[in-house]
Parts: C-alpha cells; sequence; structure tokens
C-alpha cells in the first residue's frame, strides 16, 4: 500500500491522464492513461466506486480471478483443438488489492481485453487506469558533471576512461553532505570559489605562521576533496589543519599535533551530535594527509589512534617508486593508504607500492584548486592528489547514511567498516605495472547511485586482465617469425587457428598485435626477427601513410610508399626534403593539450600521436611540441623504409653553469648513402628547414636569409673535453652572429626513452611548457601577406606550394609572421576569443568548446579584466 501511495497516486496527481475517448462504450467504466508515460501492456489499475464496502470490493476480487481462470482455461481449451497452434500471452490475472485509509479501494493486474471489458461494465467500478513505468523523479540519484577533471571521471566508471566518458563524473548530488573533511597539509585558500562557502580554518599549527595557505598543495588537496568542480564529495565541509610551513615542509611533532586538533574537533562535534547541539544533519569526518616521510612509529601512532576516534583517514602511499610500508603515515595500518594511478591506467611511474598499499586513485597530471586567486588553478602530480581521491570518497560514501539526528539513522559506520567496504566495491586489474605483493585495485564511488546499501552490494568488478605468468610461444605457419606473447587470453584466441594460414591472414594478424602491442605495452612482449620489423618498431600502414599523406598534402605525383622502389640517392634526398617542407607548413609544432585541455596528457605513443595530429580527433589542424612531432615523424620514416633513428638533444639556455640543460629534445638522425642527415620537425622558428648533414663547415639556407649549421665539438659541462658532440647553430643572417640552438649524440635513442624524457617537458614545472601557450608553423612564398581582418591562405594547411620563406608563431598573447627578415604581422590579442580565432585562422587549428573552457582561471589564460588593468 504504501508503494501505491508513492507512486500510482502521484501519477494521478502529476502526470496528467488522459482519456481514451475510443474506448469509453456505453455503461463502461472510461480508461485513462498518464500523458508521455511508457505503459505496461496489458496491466492495469481498477478503482471502485466511494459506495464500494471492503466486503464488496472482496467478492469482486473473487468475481474478477473466477473469470480471468474462466478465459484462461477457455484459451487453452481452444488451443489443444486448433491443428494450427495459436499464440496467446499468458495473462497474470490479479496481482494487487488496495485499501489506503479506506478512502481508496481498488485493485491490479494482468488481464486480458475479454477480462477488461467485463471488468469495465461492472457496477462497482469508478474508472480503470493504464499500469505504467515509474521512475525517481529526483536528480539526486545520479548527476553527471561534464567536463569534469579526469581523476573525477575515472572514480565514476568502471572499465578504462574513452573519448565518451573521460571527462563525465557520475555521482549522487548530495555527496559529502554533512560531513567534515581535515586536510592536514599546507592550509586551504579558503575563499574559493570552488569551496562555495564551505572551507573554513581549523588549526596552524607551526608557530609564527599565518592562517593561510602560501604554498599551494593544502588547496590543490582540498579542491579533489570538496570543490563543486573538481571534488569528489561537492558537499562536503573542508577544515584547513596547517602543519606544513609555505616551503612545503614542517616539522614531525606539528605534523601529530595537527592529527591531535583534527581528533579531538571531531570528538566535540561527536559529542555535540549526541547532545542535539551539533549542526543539523552532521554525518561524521573523514581526514587527508598528503604529506610522508620515514618510517615514524609515532607519526603511524597517531593517525591510528585518530581512526580509532572516528575519523576516517586517507593517507598517501609515498613518491620514491618504493615499498610504503618503509614511509610514515603510509605504514599506519587503520589509514587507507593510496597510490598513484595515471590516466592510460597505469600506475604512476613514482608511486611507492607494496603490502600497506590498500588501494589506487588518480594521481598524475590532477587539476584542482590552487592559490593566489578565489579562481585559480593548478596542475601536479603525486600521490598526493591521489589521497584526497580517497579523502573525498570516504566522505561521499559516509554522507550517504542518514545524520545521526534523523529518525532513520543508523549505527555509525566505523572506519574499519568503511575501509573494508572501499576495498570491496573497488575496480581489481583495472591498472598495469602493479607488483605482485601490491593490491591491483583502483576505487570506485557507485558510478552514481546515491544508497550506500546498493553502492556496497554492487560488490567489486574484476577488468578482463591479461595474465603475465605464463609465455606461450605460437607458431603461425607461414608467418615466419617466432613471437612471444606473456597472455593467456592472447594464447586461447592463438591456439584455435590453423598453423597453415594464409598470406593475407598472416598479414592481418601481424597488424592486429601491432594494435594490441601500442593499446597494452606493458603486457605484451613481441619478438619478430624479420628486417621489416628491426628492433620491435611500430609502423604505419599504408593506409595510414596515405591519410598522413593527405593530412600534409602532399601531392599524389609525389608520393612514395616504399624508399626503396627509388633507386637513386639524390631522389630519396629530395623526397625526403620535400616531406620536411610539407610536414613543417602542415602540421603546427605546439603546446596547446597542456592548457587547452582538461586531461592535459601528452602521449607519445605513435597510435595516439596518428590518431591527434593525423586524423584529428581532437579538432582539426592539431600537431604537437618536439616529442610528439618528432615521434610521429620518426615512425612515418621507419613506416616507408628510411634508415632512421631516434637521438637525444639538450637545449641551449645559457641560464645553467655551461648553458645545456637535460635531455629534454629529440631529433631524427636519416642516414642516405652513407651520409646521416639532421632532421627536426618540432623545435620551433629557428630548426633547419631540410635535411642537415653531419658535416662540419656546411653552412644550409634557413628562412631566407637565415642560415644553420652543425658544429662538432664538446660541452663546457663535460668533465672529459675529448668528447665531442655536434651543436646545431641559426644566425639570422650572413653577418649576424651564430646562436646556439641544441646539442645531441650520434647514440641512438629508445622509444622508451623518449617516454620518459617526455615526462620533463610534459610536467616540468620549470620549462615555459607549462607556463606559456606557443604554436609555430612555417610558411611558403605561395601565400598572401596578412591583414589580420582577412588572410587568405594560398599554401600552408593548403597545396604546401612554394619554397619556406617564413614562420608564424604564436607566443602566449602576441602573433607574429615573419617573411624573409621582415616582420608583417604583430597581433597582441585582447582577450581569448581573439587566440583562439587566430588558431583556426592561421594555424587551422579549430578547438572543442570543452576544451577551451579548459584553460579558464589558469595562468596561461587571456584575461581581459586583468588586461585592462580592472581585474583582481
Amino acid at each position: 500500500m504504501k508503494g501505491f501511495l508513492g507512486l500510482s497516486l502521484a501519477s494521478l496527481a502529476s502526470a496528467s491522464p488522459v482519456l481514451f475517448d475510443s474506448t469509453v462504450a456505453q455503461d463502461a467504466a472510461p480508461i485513462y492513461a498518464a500523458e508521455n508515460a511508457k505503459t505496461i501492456q496489458d496491466n492495469y489499475i481498477v478503482v471502485f466506486k466511494k459506495h464500494v464496502t471492503e466486503k464488496h470490493a472482496a467478492d469482486h476480487h473473487s468475481w474478477v480471478q473466477d473469470i480471468h481462470l474462466n478465459t484462461q482455461d477457455a484459451k487453452t481449451e481452444l488451443r489443444k483443438r486448433s491443428q494450427t497452434p495459436m499464440v496467446d500471452d499468458i495473462f497474470g490475472g490479479l496481482k494487487h488489492t488496495y485499501n489506503i485509509a479506506g478512502s481508496l479501494l481498488g485493485y491490479s493486474g494482468h488481464f486480458d481485453e475479454d477480462v477488461l471489458e467485463q471488468i469495465r461494465r461492472h457496477p462497482d467500478v469508478e474508472y480503470v487506469e493504464k499500469d505504467q513505468e515509474m521512475h525517481t523523479l529526483s536528480h539526486h540519484d545520479s548527476e553527471t558533471e561534464k567536463n569534469a577533471p579526469w581523476g573525477l571521471a575515472r572514480i565514476s566508471h568502471r572499465d578504462a576512461l574513452s573519448f565518451g566518458t573521460f571527462n563525465k563524473y557520475l555521482y549522487s548530488e548530495d555527496g559529502g553532505e554533512g560531513v567534515d573533511v581535515y586536510v592536514i597539509d599546507t592550509g586551504t585558500n579558503v575563499d574559493h570559489v570552488d569551496f562555495e562557502g564551505r572551507a573554513s580554518w581549523g588549526k596552524t599549527i607551526p608557530q609564527g605562521d599565518a592562517d593561510e595557505d602560501g604554498n599551494g598543495h593544502g588547496t590543490h588537496c582540498s579542491g579533489t576533496v570538496a570543490g563543486k568542480k573538481y571534488g569528489v564529495a561537492k558537499k562536503a565541509h573542508v577544515k584547513a589543519v596547517k602543519v606544513l610551513r609555505s616551503n612545503g615542509s614542517g616539522s614531525m611533532s606539528d605534523v601529530v599535533k595537527g592529527v591531535e586538533y583534527a581528533a579531538e574537533a571531531h570528538q566535540e562535534q561527536v559529542a555535540l551530535a549526541k547532545e542535539g547541539k551539533a549542526r543539523k544533519g552532521f554525518k561524521g569526518s573523514a581526514a587527508n594527509m598528503s604529506l610522508g616521510g620515514g618510517k615514524s612509529p609515532i607519526l603511524d601512532q597517531a593517525v591510528n589512534a585518530a581512526v580509532d576516534a572516528g575519523i576516517h583517514f586517507a593517507v598517501a602511499a609515498g613518491n620514491d617508486n618504493a615499498d610504503s610500508c618503509n614511509y610514515s603515515p603510509a605504514a599506519a595500518k587503520n589509514a587507507v593508504t593510496v597510490g598513484a594511478s595515471t590516466l592510460a591506467d597505469e600506475r604512476a611511474y613514482f608511486s611507492n607500492y607494496g603490502t600497506c598499499n590498500d588501494i589506487f586513485a588518480p594521481g598524475l597530471n590532477i587539476q584542482s584548486t590552487w592559490i593566489g586567486s578565489k579562481y585559480a588553478v593548478n596542475t601536479i602530480s603525486g600521490t598526493s592528489m591521489a589521497s584526497p581521491h580517497i579523502a573525498g570518497l570516504l566522505a561521499y560514501l559516509l554522507s550517504l547514511q542518514p545524520s545521526k539526528d534523523s529518525a532513520y539513522a543508523v549505527a555509525d559506520i566505523t572506519p574499519k567498516k568503511l575501509k573494508a567496504n572501499l576495498i570491496s566495491i573497488a575496480t581489481e586489474g583495472a591498472l598495469t605495472d602493479v607488483p605482485s605483493n601490491t593490491q591491483n585495485i583502483l576505487a570506485w564511488n557507485g558510478g552514481g547511485k546515491s544508497n550506500y546499501t546498493d553502492i556496497i552490494e554492487e560488490g567489486s568488478y574484476k577488468v578482463g586482465s591479461v595474465e603475465e605468468d605464463e609465455t606461450i610461444s605460437i607458431d603461425f605457419g607461414k608467418i615466419e617469425d617466432d613471437i612471444s606473447i606473456d597472455a593467456k587470453k592472447l594464447g586461447e584466441f592463438t591456439k584455435s587457428m590453423s598453423h597453415r594460414i594464409e598470406d593475407e591472414v598472416a598479414d592481418e594478424l601481424k597488424e592486429f598485435f601491432r594494435g594490441l602491442r601500442d593499446a597494452r605495452p606493458r603486457q605484451f612482449t613481441l619478438s619478430e626477427s624479420s628486417e621489416d620489423m628491426a628492433a620491435n618498431r611500430y609502423k604505419y600502414t599504408r593506409e595510414e601513410l596515405k591519410q598522413y599523406f593527405n593530412r600534409i598534402c602532399l601531392p599524389e605525383k609525389d608520393r612514395v610508399y616504399d624508399i626503396t622502389t627509388i633507386p637513386k640517392d639524390a631522389d630519396k634526398l629530395a623526397f625526403l626534403t620535400l616531406l620536411q617542407k610539407h610536414q613543417l607548413v602542415s602540421i603546427p609544432w605546439e603546446n596547446l593539450t597542456q592548457h587547452y585541455s582538461w586531461h592535459r596528457v601528452v602521449n607519445v605513443k605513435p597510435a595516439h600521436l596518428f590518431r591527434k595530429i593525423v586524423l584529428n580527433d581532437q579538432g582539426t589542424g592539431r600537431g604537437g611540441y618536439c616529442m610528439e612531432a618528432n615521434s610521429l615523424w620518426h615512425y612515418v620514416l621507419v613506416s616507408l623504409g628510411f634508415d632512421v633513428y631516434i637521438a637525444g638533444a639538450r637545449i641551449y639556455s645559457g641560464t645553467e653553469e655551461g648553458g645545456y640543460g637535460g635531455w629534454t629534445h629529440m631529433v631524427n638522425l636519416v642516414t642516405i648513402a652513407g651520409v646521416k642527415y639532421l632532421l627536426d620537425g618540432g623545435f620551433g622558428p629557428q630548426e633547419a628547414t631540410q635535411p642537415l648533414p653531419l658535416k662540419v663547415g656546411n653552412v644550409q639556407p634557413q628562412i631566407p636569409p637565415a642560415q644553420s649549421r652543425l658544429v662538432y665539438e664538446p660541452i663546457p659541462q663535460m668533465r672529459d673535453q675529448s668528447q665531442r658532440v655536434w651543436i646545431y647553430q641559426h644566425r639570422y643572417d650572413e653577418g649576424a652572429e651564430w646562436k646556439t640552438m641544441y646539442c645531441f649524440t650520434e647514440l641512438e635513442f629508445l622509444p622508451s626513452d623518449i617516454e620518459g624524457m617526455n615526462f620533463a617537458p610534459w610536467l616540468s614545472k620549470q620549462t615555459f611548457f607549462t607556463h606559456k601557450l606557443v604554436c609555430v608553423r612555417f610558411t611558403t612564398s605561395e601565400e598572401s601577406d596578412p591583414g589580420r581582418e582577412g588572410m587568405e591562405r594560398i599554401g600552408g594547411l593548403g597545396s604546401g606550394e612554394g619554397e619556406i620563406d617564413g614562420s608564424l608563431t604564436l607566443n602566449q598573447d602576441v602573433l607574429r609572421w615573419r617573411r624573409r627578415g621582415e616582420k608583417v604581422l604583430d597581433w597582441k590579442f585582447k582577450n581569448e576569443d581573439e587566440r583562439v580565432g587566430a588558431l583556426a585562422k592561421y594555424f587551422g587549428i579549430t578547438l572543442k568548446p570543452e576544451d577551451r573552457e579548459a584553460i579558464d582561471g589558469t595562468a596561461s589564460a587571456i584575461n581581459p579584466a586583468r588586461a585592462t588593468g580592472d581585474g583582481e
């Protein structure tokens, strides 16, 4: 009866019932159906007239069931007699009877047309309503935050993120309501708009320190816990507990004191709640501690005691790629110790591991709130970023129980129980590169469900992972290469195949393996000895090369898919020169992913680079910075059959002793007729615009009148000055001074080296890539002079005809075009719209609306208010 009152009466009152006139016969009760409702076929609700008593209703129920059974029996007998089997639904008859406080009597059931007509003609029946599907009207059950940080999206989806889910966070709107979260860190920017007034200052422990976050670390963690946009538990209350100074360090005694403060503050709230004096709806407390050091019994004991006092505690595992049991508070057994995962579902390369780890959460390239203004955001990485995902999730789950002052209050969920539940619902086997002594589970928030019990009953989810403990060697007949695959699942697939595989099947299978290798590089090892797969290097297919040629506007008449078909070495060099020109003109050197993107992940794997730059699934006209553009070019050259390998390079900055930094750049070295050539498509307007032979004293034209050359000598930082390296230099005209750009060696670097090198320009706060937005492409003599109001490109992203004679450079908020040493365009943008428009007009780059929004509030955004002096 309760269910009927909550649903059917509500439908009568609000669902706009419609009378079906065609069904009204003389002396027959009308049939209603709610407008825009999804009715349930042959299911009806019958309402009695007011004069019907309970006894009359009972008699009517018996009558209905009798005529229903008689009708069903008659149909059964008719079916038996028919030579052609009749297909009739089996009708269930009477389902429910209703008596709501004596004011509403009726019943419901599953009836055929004959029974329904008799019911409608019965004098006791007021009306009949078609039964319908019902759903909760509350939008609290499941919300979706669009353009969410990838970390939030990941913990709300079971499977790896895709283009449809990477920025969608599924959550309960009331998540975090009534829960206090103590962020024990550097403090919190409590005035940040993302906290909506839900952040307050709790306690400053270091003596003499101000009640503010001068570092940003604590604010970032707090935003991940409870921010409106960046937070897991969007209704939780943040309590700032400052135990570290603005330089990010502090004393163990201060940290322990901060833990004590949080425990005492929580106990005070519990006591007030028991007396009915706490704020309405208080449900408990959680805490986050994204800090740590060496093993400390006192810190572990302090955290364990705070958990015993009732606080649900999350702590970071540590960033040393080592056993977390050797660090505190990561070793505190009562807390939830959190390791870091990546967007690619890997254990982050820095994350600690081991038996003390309880769970993983996103921790690489996490965007959240920051200091400096109430709108500031920043993107940083570490297990420090993973832990607040779990602290927020503890608060989120805790909030889905009735409050302590509710009539429906249940026994407290103890930290021990919630920790066990959190682990029990996690996604198993989601990550790669997790040691065998470490739980491979990734946090999950219930996918938007708002009922705690429903989430817990969902249980764990195991990703279809490939086991790595068994090596299987398979002979594929006409495939001459022995392929060693660390995968049972793949083994089962291949065992079923015939050993007499035709040539075309073998080719398809090779492509299949290449795709698998690129998708799951840590789970598959392929060893192929044939010459065309030397060094196990990825190769693009002929169709993909065709798409690449289309992307760089290479004319059909000039296309070659196999360099070995060109007999003359001079023609091979000419083809390589033509490729370089079209690449530099058509594919911009840019770092937009680090600014116009919610995920900000710079991926240098070949399949991803092809999708991003060639297929343009993130928009049109995209390019990449050095590691991206030169990596794509490397795989293209390998696929075409060139003798090419990667070399590492050190950028010359002049800011360090000796002037050279670490390995933060890459180039390609191509050998033709015994001569090595430097090819660089990812350095910017000073890079060589044609293959540059590794010959001392060779001066080559760049953008006229500029020139480029290589010298061969040691660099100042080398202790052994007998070692020499190649140094690339550039000058703007024949009379100008040579300027050093970078140095490189002839030692071959592997793609895995580039993946490691990529972290510096991608994530380091010391590189300009993370602070400034840049975009460069070269222009040709066939391109018309610009007028900011109407530049019509003849070459460039169109035909690519003509010789390179200039470069377009967008540097943060300024666009400049230099042609033959002269500046022909100098445009300072006033706002974001102008910059986005310039990217489309001059570079052919069209950004999606959600990517445009990702830059809002960051340091690289163009703030019109600030530009006019009216902003903060």
